[in-house]
């Protein structure tokens, strides 16, 4: 696994694979985040997670999954956009590689924060 910035500020996640790259996303900023200088984590249903230091609905960062879709496509959702807090009191500008614990609970940094995102059970299935 792979990230790769170009001189447009996109950010590319790349599979490595036999010499060839395959792209997963592209971060433009709004509302996705921009900025992905940390390494990525994947879960045990091969989820990908990370984080972007800028952009996303508050313009300082998001935490992201990218889940695999059809072919070769990934389906990206932003579960958090940073300083949504009055002073950001929820921490801006994530730059760290999240990580999991044995229980599936995904953990990363920001500036000023640590936080924890924990799998949701419904009907006993987690998701």
């Amino acid at each position: 696994m792979e990230l790769f910035q170009d001189s447009c500020k996109k950010i590319y996640v790349h599979q490595i694979s036999k010499q060839d790259l395959q792209k997963l996303d592209t971060f433009e900023g709004k509302p996705d985040g921009g900025g992905v200088f940390a390494g990525v984590a994947f879960d045990t249903s091969g989820n990908l997670y990370g984080t972007t230091s800028g952009g996303g609905a508050h313009g300082e960062g998001t935490a992201f999954e990218l889940t695999p879709g059809s072919g070769k496509s990934w389906n990206e959702s932003v579960f958090y956009s940073f300083c949504a807090l009055y002073r950001c009191a929820d921490g801006a500008s994530p730059e760290s590689t999240p990580v999991f614990d044995a229980a599936g609970n995904l953990y990363g940094t920001s500036n000023v924060t640590t936080f924890e995102r924990r799998p949701v059970l419904v009907a006993g299935l987690s998701t």
